[in-house]
């Protein structure tokens, strides 16, 4: 691998990081706009990442493996104060809670596959493991199907926006949690999930 090719990973993610803080700072006064704008970074950076080699292997891997999972697997790309990112192999039948710890935005791009997310007060058509919390199963009310390149997002002033489930197909997702200014207080307890587990965001199994 060239040297400047192992560069590019480092630079994709600080530019994007960058991108995000001048967003918040001066993007505010449009929300629509700002989350288009959002989207639009997250799937730019995708698309950086993959002149990297390793990155491309990351994400194949990722693909290849999903099948096999008998639940949601995070892989960490990048982990700092500011930023963090994962790629989350989703197997079939499956799903993560759209959640994010104070002071954290979550975005979501689906790379591979397909997914839908479900409300708070919804559940999948069929129960899926035991995930649901003291399962209890409430109607469904709607739902928004994501496939390749489709974003969702998490917003951080929200305990639970959700679940992201998959149904008879498996999903690749980066998942990218980007800091704000609430970051600076004491991050929800995390404590009760296992030391893999204890990022801005949590698995619904």
């Amino acid at each position: 691998m060239a040297p400047s090719e192992k560069k590019e990973p480092l630079v994709a993610w600080r530019e994007f990081a960058a991108g995000m803080e001048f967003l918040r700072r001066y993007g505010v006064h449009d929300t629509a706009n700002s989350s288009g704008i959002r989207r639009d970074n997250l799937r730019l950076l995708h698309r950086a990442l993959l002149q990297d080699s390793e990155y491309r292997k990351q994400t194949l891997d990722a693909r290849r493996g999903a099948a096999g999972l008998t639940r949601p697997r995070w892989q960490i790309l990048t982990c700092s104060r500011q930023l963090h990112a994962h790629l989350i192999s989703m197997p079939a039948n499956s799903s993560i809670r759209l959640t994010t710890q104070a002071g954290y935005l979550g975005m979501f791009l689906v790379i591979a596959g397909s997914a839908e997310t479900l409300g708070r007060t919804e559940t999948p058509t069929r129960p899926r493991h035991s995930w649901w919390p003291h399962r209890r199963l409430p109607s469904r009310q709607s739902h928004h199907y994501l496939k390749t390149n489709d974003v969702t997002c998490a917003n951080p002033e929200t305990a639970d926006t959700g679940l992201l489930v998959t149904g008879k197909k498996t999903c690749v997702i980066l998942a990218v949690f980007t800091a704000t200014p609430a970051s600076q207080r004491q991050p929800a307890t995390v404590s009760d999930r296992p030391q893999a587990q204890q990022f801005p965001f949590s698995s619904a199994g």
